[in-house]
């Protein structure tokens, strides 16, 4: 998948954020362990691209039924409600990044330093020990009349990659969803990756995503100036 460099844009303007993703390749939800999807899974989609030291997304979640009863940062909010899940980390690295985002705006941060079933989580302490608290990410949540939407920003510095520019370097890419509601019913999972399994961290099945050059003689064209 093929990434291209966004204009400038801002996160308290969806307008500007329509704009900047409105040529952005995208990747659909689906479950692709399953013959059969669910009969209340609901479609949603992202497009990806990339701007200075931060690779950025746009979430479309179609959701009848919003619900979250996380209240505060690096919850568990996959075991709370509705959740958006990113994992990313660059090719041929060993370490990755989970960010979780709720339809009130919360975020749970996760970093593990190598594939996960490489690592006794419980022995370590439980989940709580991968979590950081840093407030360089940054993110918008807007509640549409079919769902709800998420656009993002995440810095290569989140994976200890420093803040250079993202063109030519290679990622793995997947989105995950827990779509929960109300009345305590089990949540409906969906992915962009074409996982085998139920499980959110085959890496080997993310997608692959390239950043790609600014072309030459371009520059990025501001739509609402934005400060990194």
């Amino acid at each position: 998948m093929n990434c291209p460099a966004l204009p400038l844009f801002n996160l308290s303007s969806w307008d500007s954020i329509d704009a900047a993703f409105c040529e952005a390749p995208s990747l659909e939800f689906g479950q692709h362990w399953k013959c059969e999807r669910d009969a209340n899974f609901a479609k949603g989609i992202v497009r990806l691209g990339w701007l200075g030291s931060c690779i950025c997304f746009d979430a479309h979640l179609d959701d009848s039924d919003i619900f979250t009863a996380a209240t505060k940062r690096n919850q568990e909010l996959y075991r709370l409600g509705d959740t958006l899940e990113l994992f990313a980390g660059v090719r041929g690295h060993k370490n990755y990044i989970e960010y979780h985002y709720a339809p009130n705006g919360t975020i749970m941060q996760l970093f593990w330093p190598q594939a996960i079933g490489e690592i006794n989580v419980k022995e370590l302490g439980g989940i709580s020990q991968f979590m950081v608290n840093e407030n360089h990410s940054q993110h918008a949540v807007k509640w549409t009349d079919r769902g709800w939407r998420v656009c993002g920003m995440v810095p290569a510095s989140a994976l200890g990659m420093g803040d250079e520019h993202l063109p030519d370097q290679e990622w793995d890419v997947s989105f995950g969803r827990y779509d929960y509601d109300a009345l305590g019913n089990a949540p409906v999972l969906s992915c962009t990756s074409p996982h085998k399994e139920g499980s959110f961290h085959r890496r080997h099945e993310w997608t692959s995503a390239t950043f790609l050059p600014i072309p030459h003689g371009h520059e990025l064209q501001p739509i609402q100036d934005f400060t990194l």
